[in-house]
């Protein structure tokens, strides 16, 4: 058995080939057992891959698998197509972070969609702000020439369809219909984008996620310390998951899920910025999509030590492995509810 840490130490690169090492007992008893002693038995098996092998898999992506965005070798520029305000759907609500909100587009419902059976929306940002240390334009636009060179060289999918462009400032009247439609989780922000028309805007085009999907995160601290795994909010219904994910299979998508994840291991000694604010995407296919690419801006990070990579892993297969064995509980909750119990217990005594 070869100790995890040792090879931990050897890159981060070699680490998640324990993925493309699993034996089919370790598989099949991952599909069997929602036990976490399945994840443990799966963590313990290591195989280094071949140079070879990496280029094949790549070689595969390149080759036209299926996903978003993704594999594509054309190195002929994009450019953006004019905006125009009544391309957003204004009857939904956008989902907003800090700087930027979603929204979709009305062209979705109608039969002059671009794209079959593809949804898309467009990213909204504020161009500055007055706590802002940096013009978002140049963000975006830095962030779309990144994922672009990752597309082409390492076949990763996202979800950015074109560069990102700069808005005139919209009339009062657009501002405040764009303002009502801005959400932050369950509460409205009716002057996200301000209220004054003297604020230049940022829009792109982007797909919709697919659903449902999960959307594994791990905290890391500014010293790559910690590792502490949590789904993100805007995953979809774990029951859903489940449900959707079985159509394909539990041992099609394990196999098609340890690819993924030992690609998504070279991907991130190549590009380290992507460990900030680490999260990404899995859909029922056992696809893996990049999103929030923009956190590559961010500094004062660096990667995660041996045991934070190991606690974030883990975690994931963990929670992955429970999901796809119809587990769709909170692991939290029932820590929280065992530790309430022994308490009470120990009062009774």
């Amino acid at each position: 058995m070869i100790n995890t840490v040792l090879l931990l130490r050897l890159g981060y690169a070699t680490a998640i080939v324990f993925l493309a090492g699993w034996s089919v007992a370790a598989q099949l008893k991952l599909v069997a057992s929602a036990s976490w002693a399945s994840t443990d038995a799966i963590v313990s098996q290591f195989a280094v891959p071949s140079n070879e092998t990496k280029e094949k898999s790549l070689a595969g992506k390149r080759d036209g698998n299926t996903g978003i965005n993704r594999g594509t070798t054309s190195s002929v520029a994009i450019e953006a197509r004019p905006f125009q305000w009544h391309f957003l759907d204004m009857t939904k609500m956008g989902a907003c972070g800090m700087r930027k909100c979603f929204f979709y587009s009305v062209f979705n419902d109608t039969s002059t969609s671009t794209t079959s059976n593809v949804k898309e929306g467009y990213l909204v940002a504020r161009h500055s702000a007055k706590d802002a240390k940096y013009d978002y334009l140049d963000r975006m636009m830095r962030t779309w020439n990144v994922t672009k060179k990752l597309e082409r060289e390492q076949g990763i999918r996202h979800f950015l369809l074109e560069p990102p462009q700069k808005l005139p400032p919209p009339s009062l009247h657009i501002l405040k219909r764009v303002n009502a439609l801005a959400m932050q989780g369950s509460k409205s922000v009716d002057d996200f984008y301000g209220n004054g028309t003297s604020h230049s805007l940022v829009v792109q085009r982007v797909q919709v996620a697919p659903s449902p999907a999960l959307i594994p995160r791990c905290y890391f601290t500014p010293k790559g310390r910690g590792g502490r795994f949590f789904f993100d909010g805007n995953s979809g219904s774990k029951k859903d998951f489940h449900a959707a994910s079985s159509i394909m299979g539990k041992s099609q998508f394990v196999r098609k899920f340890q690819v993924e994840l030992r690609d998504l291991v070279v991907l991130l000694r190549n590009e380290t910025r992507l460990w900030n604010d680490f999260q990404f995407l899995i859909d029922s296919e056992a696809r893996i999509h990049h999103i929030d690419i923009d956190r590559i801006e961010q500094s004062g990070y660096t990667a995660p030590t041996e045991k934070a990579f190991d606690n974030c892993f883990r975690s994931i297969i963990g929670h992955v492995t429970r999901i796809l064995n119809g587990d769709s509980s909170e692991l939290s909750t029932k820590k929280r509810k065992r530790k309430k119990e022994k308490k009470k217990k120990r009062k009774e005594k």
